[in-house]
């Protein structure tokens, strides 16, 4: 059958495409059906891959890959941003676990990064053979720590990002060459950049942080939608009192620009949004 790519998001057209070669090439496996159009004027595409031969698709029971059984944990699923793993999140208001498998090996089993642990959580995503997690078990400010693929549990974990008693840790946003830091201090959000120094290291290493400078004494800003683990722009929304909501793009790579320094952005304008 046609391969999907797992290296990125696939386009509408290029799905469409993509789940109407496989119906063509396995019949006997694969059948596509519209089952209405969207907001947009788009085809929903109905998806059904099962043995016609031994019966409907609707009529076969599950395949259970997990069955959280403790009531106060919700799951979930997701992915890494590289599209390598797929990812399991088992999780509590204060406790959670990851479950891990790769994306193109579903029929395989999903491995446990660390058990859980109560008071404990961490995020997780992955670069390199490495899994980066951003964990409060050193403290509620949060720290970052890597592992090998091989060997994810805590005992294995090297850290990356200590723990700031100043500045919390809200989110660790992972990318090929650039992480960005999202923390808080003196109350006001601050993103901060590191670019990797590690090409061809088994170990990551960090580059001091540049921080994303802002023109004024109060506002909100937080990371955007920003999907492509390859970019060099990373987008973050940014308003205040005086300022209307707004989504900024930050050139990583652009490192002497004269028309855009250290530090600061381009704005970039959406649809329906206030520029």
């Amino acid at each position: 059958m046609t391969p999907a790519p797992t290296d990125r998001f696939i386009r509408y057209d290029e799905l469409t495409a993509l789940v109407h070669a496989w119906a063509r090439e396995r019949p006997d496996l694969v059948s596509v059906a519209s089952i209405g159009r969207s907001h947009e004027g788009r085809e929903l595409w109905l998806l059904s891959i099962t043995n016609a031969k031994t019966g409907p698709a609707d009529e076969k029971p599950a395949d259970v890959q997990l069955h959280e059984q403790d009531e106060r944990f919700n799951v979930g699923v997701g992915r890494t941003r590289d599209m390598q793993y797929l990812l399991v999140e088992i999780g509590s208001h204060t406790t959670n676990e990851y479950c891990f498998l790769r994306a193109d090996n579903p029929t395989d089993q999903f491995q446990v990064i660390a058990p859980r642990v109560d008071e404990q959580e961490y995020y997780v995503d992955h670069r390199n053979g490495r899994f980066y997690i951003r964990t409060n078990d050193a403290g509620k400010n949060f720290r970052v720590v890597t592992a090998p693929v091989e060997t994810p549990g805590r005992e294995y974990w090297q850290e990356l990002l200590p723990l700031d008693p100043a500045g919390p840790l809200e989110d660790f946003d992972l990318f090929a060459g650039f992480a960005v830091a999202t923390r808080r201090k003196l109350g006001l959000p601050a993103l901060e950049i590191y670019r990797f120094r590690d090409s061809g290291a088994a170990t990551p290493a960090l580059s001091d942080p540049v921080a994303i400078t802002f023109p004024e004494p109060a506002y909100t800003a937080a990371q955007h939608v920003n999907r492509n683990f390859a970019s060099q722009l990373y987008r973050y929304s940014y308003q205040s009192l005086v300022s209307p909501p707004s989504v900024y793009e930050y050139n990583v790579a652009r490192q002497n620009d004269p028309g855009l320094p250290i530090g600061s952005s381009r704005l970039r304008a959406w649809p329906g949004m206030s520029a």
